[in-house]
């Protein structure tokens, strides 16, 4: 089978990942090419790619001990070996003709939400330099635990907010996907919420899927369902829909949940499941 660049006929889109992660030096500063050839020390670092993020460092790599901690991080090397859904299933051929054609998924597949907590009010209270910070930090907590659970997949990952999903088709799936969810959302809330308050938003249901210029597209009720849920919760706390709660019975997993009614957009009065972490 084709490649999915053939098939659809779909160029490199020119993102900014694209064009400025991977660009050489010699690229971005047209004065440094006259200089190339005169300045020994330019052919050192001129040409180094910048997907180091300081060229420089690869000519000092072995000389400042301090490059070796920070730019040999586990954190960093992790999400890079983290498998999104874009990365395990666009590059599959076995299933590109699948993917291109919008399906529903024979089973039902978990998606979770999960944002900041007012983050634009963080941002100008503390400052830009404190919020990138928090954001590192969050970003290296989320992507351990995922690491650990191997079977959740990244869908998206928009600014501070993040979508997750268990179950989806073409994956490993496993046969507590409702547990498996609540689980890694406590302890996300629990490892963060020393220094960031965050919500999230659960849902259990069929979706929709394909590809959209080489990224893998979920359309559905569940998602526009799951990010009602996350708008609207409490600090530190999980709105669940009545399915997440049906499935844990299945599962024979019980949570105290506190029920209640809530108005959401489009779902109008929607009975909901919610978890407070911090009850015993």
């Amino acid at each position: 089978m084709g490649g999915i660049v053939n098939k659809q006929k779909i160029y490199p889109l020119d993102q900014l990942d694209n064009i400025l992660i991977n660009q050489p030096r010699v690229n971005t500063y047209p004065e440094d090419n006259a200089r190339a050839n005169t300045y020994p020390e330019d052919n050192i670092l001129i040409n180094q790619p910048r997907a180091n993020t300081y060229p420089e460092d690869n000519a000092r790599f072995n000389t400042y001990p301090e490059d070796n901690i920070l730019i040999d991080q586990p954190q960093f090397k992790l999400e890079n070996n983290l498998e999104t859904l874009d990365n395990i299933l666009i590059n599959n051929p076995n299933i590109t003709d699948d993917l291109l054609k919008f399906q529903q998924s024979d089973q039902s597949v978990i998606i979770i939400i999960i944002d900041f907590i007012d983050s634009t009010n963080m941002l100008i209270k503390n400052g830009t330099n404190n919020f990138i910070n928090i954001c590192i930090k969050f970003n290296t907590d989320i992507l351990s635990l995922i690491y650990n659970y191997k079977i959740i997949k990244i869908y998206e990952i928009v600014g501070d907010s993040y979508i997750l999903t268990i179950n989806f088709p073409y994956i490993v799936k496993t046969k507590q996907p409702a547990s498996m969810a609540i689980n890694f959302c406590k302890e996300l809330i629990n490892v963060s919420k020393e220094y960031i308050h965050i919500r999230i938003g659960i849902t259990y249901d069929k979706i929709y899927y394909g590809i959209i210029n080489n990224h893998i597209r979920i359309f559905g009720e569940s998602i526009c369902l799951a990010s009602r849920l996350e708008n609207k919760a409490y600090i530190n706390h999980i709105f669940c829909c009545a399915n997440i709660n049906s499935q844990l019975i299945i599962e024979n997993n019980k949570f105290k949940f506190n029920i209640k009614k809530i108005y959401l957009k489009s779902f109008n009065n929607y009975i909901c499941y919610i978890l407070n972490i911090t009850q015993k």
